[in-house]
């Protein structure tokens, strides 16, 4: 014997509701298998629910771009760090700075950075333009060819970027979080309309009692064993 399943997508879900709102818009409340105050809160309901997909919809898009731009920038500032860095190794290397100049980056010179993850950047970033500066104001020589000012450039450019992409994601979250409280809200509503919509065919034999919930919608299905039983017999027939 089939049984009921609940949709469990939001598209069936949507079926589902406009399938009964329809109903209740063609049959007068007297012929309705389910009662006004449901009609009026399925009615009510599928403006709100297809408004929460949409602005879900709306709000991914937007930060499928941002998150986008964000990589673009993040790329670049990286790159630009880590030539940077490999810049005042080498010149370490060749004796023109100190030994200790890692030490105002915070960095020591076998364990360099490697800049895997936003935060990184904003943090290991800030604190070697911040050495940077001080090693200049202390009068020592400034690391050229990428200077810490076109460096800051790509840095700041960077922090622009990853502020923009959090707030897009703070708001694709959200817009995620009601669509989830939103399906919430649309299962129990389905389940509680389509218990209504059964009960008003209680008396009728089994097959036409689905016959007829079928038609607002309710949805049935054969379990496995059941689908292969039905085969048998067709191929008997």
């Amino acid at each position: 014997m089939p049984y009921r399943r609940l949709p469990n997508t939001d598209t069936a879900r949507l079926k589902a509701l406009h399938t009964a709102f329809r109903k209740g818009e063609e049959l007068s409340p007297v012929d309705l298998a389910f009662s006004q105050k449901i009609y009026y809160e399925v009615r009510s309901f599928i403006p709100r629910y297809e408004a929460a997909l949409n602005e879900y919809s709306r709000h991914k898009e937007i930060f499928s771009e941002q998150s986008r731009k964000t990589q673009d920038v993040f790329r670049k500032a990286r790159l630009f760090f880590l030539h940077f860095l490999q810049v005042a190794l080498f010149a370490i290397q060749r004796g023109e700075l100190p030994e200790n100049t890692m030490e105002y980056f915070g960095i020591k010179r076998d364990d360099l950075p490697s800049f895997r993850t936003y935060d990184e950047l904003v943090t290991v970033g800030a604190t070697i333009l911040d050495g940077e500066k001080r090693r200049i104001s202390e009068g020592k020589q400034a690391i050229l060819n990428p200077t810490a000012a076109v460096v800051r450039v790509r840095y700041e450019h960077f922090l622009e970027a990853y502020h923009s992409y959090t707030i897009q994601k703070r708001r694709r979250d959200m817009a995620h979080e009601k669509v989830l409280e939103t399906r919430r809200q649309a299962d129990r509503l389905i389940a509680t309309l389509w218990d209504h919509i059964e009960e008003a065919f209680s008396d009728l034999p089994a097959p036409m009692k689905r016959d007829r919930a079928a038609q607002y919608g309710v949805a049935y299905v054969y379990r496995k064993n059941e689908l292969r039983h039905l085969d048998s017999l067709h191929e008997k027939v």
